[in-house]
């Protein structure tokens, strides 16, 4: 059983920036199977209110694509998305074109320059 990677934020903690490719999972306990199995009405997005106790968690958009294949199980009394036994859960990264990959580390690199940049000028 594979945990999958989940976030602890939408934001960039470095530079204050939301991501764009992060959401909120919240699925009502009551769409959770005793297998863990998400059934029924469960919601994703950036922004929402929910009104019944759910299992929320920050997942990216890949995940939520494989959504359906995948479990939630409680480990360590914390709610966790699982790969079952003998599902290849596929990354982001073994999923993204040569192009796509460049793209995300050349974001990644601005991101970090940005942060940087404002940090030295709140320290003048």
């Amino acid at each position: 059983m594979e945990i999958i990677k989940t976030y602890d934020s939408l934001i960039n903690l470095e530079n204050g920036d939301y991501y764009t490719d992060r959401y909120v999972l919240a699925v009502p306990y009551t769409s959770i199977g005793e297998d863990g199995k998400i059934f029924g009405d469960y919601s994703f997005g950036s922004t929402f209110h929910t009104v019944v106790p759910c299992a929320t968690l920050i997942i990216d958009e890949n995940t939520h694509n494989q959504l359906e294949s995948l479990r939630l199980k409680i480990i360590d009394g914390v709610y966790k998305l699982v790969a079952p036994d003998g599902y290849k859960f596929i990354t982001v990264e073994e999923n993204e074109s040569e192009e796509d990959r460049e793209i995300r580390e050349l974001e990644e690199m601005l991101a970090k320059l940005r942060s940087k940049k404002r940090s030295l000028n709140n320290n003048e």
